[in-house]
């Protein structure tokens, strides 16, 4: 992503990234399995935007679309107008799993986007350890997969993520598979790198809390198939603290949002 002030979206009117009636059905020997039916919205430039919805409602898929690594059955993404059918240096994607290389270190992991470019190596290790930094991981570029915690495995994830500066960034619950504490921890710290790098952010979540603490809007998802069943713009202030979950004003989103889940599950 490249470097913006921290002023919440850009209000011109041109979205970085819009989905636009995108449909997926799945099909096998068993038959065909809608998982997405005209799922429409747009991402402003520099908005941070969360997606939440029931289990199975198609999230993940959502954003393999919206990467270009799965073609939808009907409907089109676009990046800037630009028709998205393949994966591109512009969107970064980062999974619910790390999935880092074990046989490469932190900083071989980091670097590899630049790598596949054929960047130089002074250049992409140079990138790589700024990134790192940036992560909250000054220190550890020696070091392997097998010797990080889930934390830090997934701040790993996103450095490499960041390296090539994309100006998208889709985050597929980084951290659903870690222990509260910790999930609550990197919440905050993504938001310190997110108004450090700043661009467009669109991140699956299932906490309600983690979306009204990051998110300028929070898309909600109706059960499968899934389509957006309500928009909640959440009105913040930044910068933002976990604090400020308690204030009347992220009490009542969440209940709207909690009712919205329930309201489509019925």
């Amino acid at each position: 992503m490249r470097s913006q002030s921290p002023a919440g979206p850009d209000p011109g009117p041109t979205p970085t990234l819009s989905a636009q009636r995108v449909s997926h059905t799945f099909l096998s020997e068993t038959g065909a399995l809608p998982v997405l039916v005209d799922v429409s919205f747009e991402l402003a430039r520099n908005e941070f935007v969360c997606l939440v919805g029931p289990s199975g409602c198609g999230k993940s898929t959502l954003l393999h679309i919206l990467s270009g690594l799965l073609p939808p059955t009907s409907g089109m993404v676009l990046l800037d107008d630009e028709p998205v059918t393949r994966p591109r240096r512009r969107i970064g994607h980062v999974f619910q799993q790390a999935n880092l290389m074990p046989w490469r270190t932190v900083l071989d992991n980091v670097a590899l986007p630049l790598e596949l470019i054929g960047q130089p190596r002074d250049e992409r290790e140079a990138a790589a350890q700024a990134m790192i930094d940036l992560v909250g991981l000054d220190g550890f570029a020696a070091t392997y997969p097998a010797d990080l915690s889930g934390g830090m495995a997934q701040r790993v994830a996103i450095a490499r993520a960041l390296v090539a500066g994309p100006d998208v960034l889709l985050l597929d619950e980084p951290f659903g598979a870690l222990d509260a504490l910790t999930r609550d921890l990197l919440a905050e710290e993504l938001l310190r790198i997110w108004q450090a790098v700043h661009g467009t952010v669109l991140m699956v979540t299932h906490s309600i809390p983690e979306s009204i603490l990051l998110a300028d809007r929070v898309l909600v998802m109706s059960p499968r198939p899934g389509h957006i069943d309500a928009v909640f713009p959440v009105d913040l202030p930044r910068p933002r603290t976990a604090d400020m979950l308690h204030s009347p004003l992220a009490g009542e989103l969440a209940r709207g949002i909690r009712g919205a889940i329930r309201l489509g599950a019925e």
